[in-house]
Order: structure tokens, then sequence, then C-alpha cells
């Protein structure tokens, strides 16, 4: 026994000693362990390389560890426990997690067949008995097997039309089932599914639907030969209409078709005898359509014809038609359409396709054990139990472990906490288990992903620290840098040298008026004015909702590059007043040299400002915090 152990444990040993020899540390930073991995990862996403450089990766080394410095130092100040940061990183995981949560197999197939639906017409006939969504489990299979038997007398010959009429419980019933010609992807996934996969003739077996069981029959299907450019002239009688109404629409586009027949224009006959509204005006004219988006009768008929050509009268739901054909094109290809796609599966039963295609592999992987006997022990005892609320949780304490998988069980006091939380919700046992154990075992599965997957441990890791750099530095250098006035001040004092200009400057304001007489009074109002507040007293004094008698432009102007300052100010080149504005004078002064204090230049002693913090605080979190970088792992990097 001795010996077994010490095996197994020296096993451990040694797959610990490969794996750091694997991927060693290459770096401590006030305690924290970074792996040649990490470090590898930021360098060449950063770097945006392929292949190692020996002077870049030492260039990166110091910048990398700066960053790392600062990580340090946000986390010193408590920053990753605070609810902010909690919550944007759960945000930006929960977006991640999406791709790793799903079985994308499964996804690519459905959305080819989500794809090859748009291209497909079937035409289908029907039996439905009806079934409410919460139907007992009695009653859902004696709908099942009434279908069942059913289809079994018509495949030993009997019509589907006359059954249909004598069991289908809904409108179709009158036309022996048949429930008329669509593309697959305008129809509820169950019944495009089964349709898509018959052949003509085939009889399906029942399918579920919201409105109950179906047994489908796949009478034909074509294939919608592209999108399509069509115009129409309509008269209306929509299905329902009284039988005058339907007499009178069909006589008139006959006499339509007659006109056209005897050579009058299409596009005029479609803008002046058309009760479709949407395209007089048009020529009668659609936009380029895809199949499906008219009734079949009507895309038939486009199909059938050649480009340039109209159709005889036909009928539709809505009335009575003439169609022209303008033109086929072709159908989009997947990629075109992939969005589109997507959200098409997510509007039924198909958005869960590829989670629950996980959760089945993912019960193999973890060895899953479900327990049916203690499943059906608890399902008696919450049948006998007259109010679960109270009894339920002390019950389920004393009853078998539910399932088990990896590490993890599935006690019945679990199950019963999820059971009363949802109970309402909850139409049979079994199925809210299976649900339970699904959201359980994707649970486990998500918090394994930075273990499972580096890629994505690395992009969490960056994320997380990401934040944290930004949240700390905007502390202690972008905020700070804007904010510190005083500080502003003493910088550019003392580096009031490097911001000499090699050109003069013209610090004040143009005032633009309106006539001779504001300019007076506006000159004489402007000599008693500060700086900082001359534009907003000329306006307020001299402007109102309805009139404009004085524009202001104040600034820091650059000679040689703004006219109306160089004529005004430099006496150099050629302007002309705006003639609204005509009277033009100035305030302020020129500024040979540079600038007088630091908010002439803010913008370059902000950002010349940022930096003297930036590398000050560097120096600071060099010296408290210990950095101990081990280049003996870093060569291998170095060597590639």
């Amino acid at each position: 026994m001795r010996k077994i152990l010490l095996a197994c444990l020296l096993s451990v040993i040694f797959s610990n000693v490969r794996a750091q020899a694997d991927d060693p540390v290459v770096m401590n930073i006030n305690g924290e362990d970074i792996l040649r991995s990490e470090f590898e990862y930021n360098w060449k996403k950063n770097y945006n390389i392929s292949s190692t450089d020996k002077k870049n990766l030492d260039e990166y080394l110091e910048l990398f560890v700066n960053f790392k410095l600062k990580v340090a130092e946000a986390k010193a100040q408590g920053i990753d426990t605070t609810q902010a940061f909690i919550t944007e990183l759960r945000g930006y995981r929960s977006q991640l997690t999406a791709p790793y949560l799903t079985d994308k197999q499964t996804e690519e197939k459905l959305i080819d067949e989500a794809y090859a639906f748009t291209s497909q017409y079937v035409d289908l006939s029907h039996i439905l008995i009806p079934l409410d969504r919460n139907a007992a489990p009695q009653d859902t299979l004696t709908v099942y097997n009434q279908l069942m038997e059913l289809r079994e007398r018509i495949l030993k010959g009997e019509d589907f039309g006359r059954l249909a009429a004598e069991y289908s419980q809904d409108n179709s019933s009158r036309d022996g089932g048949r429930i008329g010609t669509f593309l697959c992807s305008r129809l509820i996934y169950p019944i495009a599914k089964t349709a898509f996969y018959s052949q003509p003739g085939e009889i399906g077996l029942p399918v579920r639907t919201a409105f109950g069981y179906h047994l489908i029959k796949l009478n034909a299907k074509h294939q919608a030969p592209g999108q399509y450019i069509s115009g129409h002239i309509l008269q209306s009688a929509p299905s329902g209409a009284p039988e005058e109404v339907a007499d009178s629409a069909k006589q008139h586009i006959t006499e339509i078709w007659g006109l056209l027949e005897s050579g009058q224009d299409f596009a005029q006959l479609a803008d002046t005898r058309n009760d479709d509204r949407y395209v007089v005006g048009k020529g009668g004219k659609y936009q380029e359509l895809s199949p499906g988006s008219l009734p079949y009768e009507y895309e038939q008929q486009v199909f059938d014809l050649k480009d340039g050509e109209y159709s005889q009268p036909f009928k539709t739901e809505y009335g009575w038609h003439i169609v022209k054909r303008f033109e086929i094109t072709p159908l989009p290809e997947k990629g075109e359409i992939l969005e589109e796609l997507k959200i098409t599966l997510q509007r039924d039963e198909r958005a869960q396709a590829g989670r629950r295609a996980l959760v089945n592999k993912l019960k193999k992987d973890y060895n899953y054990q479900p327990d049916t006997k203690a499943l059906t022990q608890f399902e008696q005892t919450l049948a006998g139990l007259e109010n679960p609320d109270s009894t339920l949780r002390t019950e389920a304490a004393r009853l078998p472990v539910l399932a088990s998988f990896e590490q993890n069980s599935i006690t019945s006091t679990d199950f019963a906490e999820y059971y009363l939380q949802r109970k309402s919700l909850i139409t049979s046992v079994p199925t809210a288990f299976e649900d339970y154990v699904e959201q359980r075992i994707l649970a486990y599965e998500d918090s394994r992903l930075e273990k499972k997957y580096p890629d994505f441990g690395n992009l969490m890791r960056e994320y997380h620290d990401g934040i944290l750099l930004f949240e700390i530095s905007n502390q202690k250098v972008w905020e700070k840098a804007v904010e510190d006035q005083e500080g502003l001040a003493a910088y550019f004092k003392a580096n009031k040298a490097d911001y000499q200009w090699d050109k003069p400057r013209f610090k004040g304001a143009l005032i633009h008026c309106a006539d001779e007489t504001t300019a007076k009074k506006a000159k004489k109002m402007a000599g008693k004015l500060k700086y900082d507040s001359l534009a907003f007293e000329l306006k307020r004094s001299f402007n109102n909702d309805s009139t404009t008698l004085i524009k202001v432009e104040q600034g820091i102007y650059v000679m040689g590059e703004y006219a109306p300052v160089d004529k005004l100010v430099f006496k150099s080149g050629d302007w002309n007043p705006d003639k609204s504005f005509p009277i033009v004078f100035t305030k302020g002064k020129v500024l040979k040299k540079g600038p007088e204090e630091y908010s002439d230049v803010r913008g370059a002693v902000i950002g010349d400002y940022q930096n003297y913090l930036e590398k000050e605080w560097i120096k600071e979190l060099r010296q408290k915090y210990p950095v101990s970088i081990f280049e003996e792992h870093l060569q291998i990097l170095k060597a590639e």
C-alpha cells in the first residue's frame, strides 16, 4: 500500500516538474509569479509578431515590468475588490464565455441547415390534433399514439386527405389537410425540419409544436432559382371578401390584361389602375425580394416568366394580379446573411441546441452518473407533501444524492432549492431535473475555462489587468495631470524653455461688429473686460435671440496661418471682412518668443506633465515593490 502511495506522490511531483519545465516562472513582481506563457502572449500580441527579436524582447521586458508594477499598485489599493471592477470584469467575461459554452459543430450544422431552408419551397398537408403545451405526460402520449395510428393506416393505403378531413382539427381539414406551399425558412422549425428532410409523398413521424401534434405529408418540393425583381398590378379581393367584390376584381384585372395585350404600357397601368398603393408611382415595381417574401403563387408566376414578360391574371389571398418579371438575381452566399441566420436560430428551440449538445459531451467527459431510483424517490416524496414550500427542504435533506460528475455531487437538497424557486414554471420533475443538471454542468465548465483553454485564460487576465491599469493610471497620471493646476503651472515654469516658438503668435480676440455704432460701444466695453470674460460679456450685451450684432473669435493664432489675424495684427496678406460684420477690431497681444503661461500651450503641457508623472510614478513603484527577473528562462524566447 505504501509503495502505491509513494508511486502516486512521485507521479504528481514529476508532473509538476514537467509543467514547470514547459512553462517556467520568468519573473516575480511583489511576490506574484509570472509564467513565460503569459509574458510571451503579451509580448507577441503587443508587438504583433510571429517570430521573436532579441532587441524588441528586451524593450518589451521593461514595458511589461512597468505594466505589472502598476497592476500590483492597483491591487494594493483594493481596486480589484470594488463592486465597479467586479461588475465590469464579469460583463467582459460573460461576452467571452459564449463561444466556449456551446457546441460549435452543432451550431455550424444548424446554420448550414437554416441557410438551406432559405431556398427550399415545400408543399405540405397535415393532420393536427391540438394539445396544450403544458399538457400532462399521459395526455401527450395519448395524442401522439393517436397520430401514430393514423400514420399506420395511411401507410397501409388509406387516403391522407380523407383522414385529414375526418380528424384534423383546423381549417385545413376542409381541403384534405393541405396547408399550401411555403419556403422552409418561413415555417416553424419542427415542421420545416420534417418537410425539408422528407421526400415527396412521405409521411413523417408526429411533430410537436405550440399548437399540438402534427402529422406532416410532403406533397412536393421546389428549389428557388434566386432572388427576384418584379412588379404587379393588383385588383384587391382579400380572402373572405363578398363574392361580388371577387367577381368585380376579376373583371377589372381581365380588362387591364386586355389593355396590356393591345400594347398599353405596363408601368402606366400599374400607376393608374393598381390597388397596391406601395408600388403606385413606381411603375408597379418592387425592390429586389428574397424567396418567401410574397405568396408562393405570386413567386411561381415570376419564376415561370422570362425577363420583361408579364403573366396572365391569377389569384392569391390578396386578390387578382398581373405580374411582370424584371430580373432574377443570385441568392446571397451564406456569409452575406450569416448574422441574419444566427438571429433566426435564437428565436426557437435551436437557440439551445448547441448548448445541449455541449452538455451531452461534457456528461461523457465528466463521467456523469445519474441515480434514477433516487430521482423517483424525490418525485414520490414531493407528491406526498401537502405544503412543499415549508417541508420539501427538510424532507430532501433525508434523501440520497441524485447524480454526480467529476468531483461534484447533485444532492436532493440542491435540486429541492432549484425546484422551489421555479415551481410555477415546472411541468414535470424529470424535465426540471435535466434543466438543473444542464445548469450545474455548464457552471462547472464555466469555472474551468481559464485552465482548460489557455487563450481564454490569457484574454481574461488581459481584461483583468487592463481594467486595473486604466483605473490606477487615471488616478496617478491622466486625471491628475488634467486637474492639478498648481502642478501644471509649476511644471511649465520649470520647463518654459521647451515651449519657445519659431513664429510670433497673437493671443487675443477678433470682434466682428455689424455696424460702426456697435463697434464703438464694443471697443469701449472691451477695454474694461478681462480676456477670460471678454467673449461672454460682449455677446450678452449686444446679441439676443433675434439679433446678432457681434461675433467673437478668441484664441492663439500663429503668424501666417489665419488671414484675418495676419491682416489686422501682423499687417500682411489680404483679407476682407464678412459683409454682415464689416467692422472688425482686435484685443490682445503678440507673443514673440513663447507663451506667457501654461494655459497658452495647455495641451502640450498636459501631455508633457503626464509623461513626467508617469516616470516619477515608475521610480516610486520600482522602489516600493521587489522585482526579480529570471533571465535563464527567457533565453529560449531570445533563441527562437
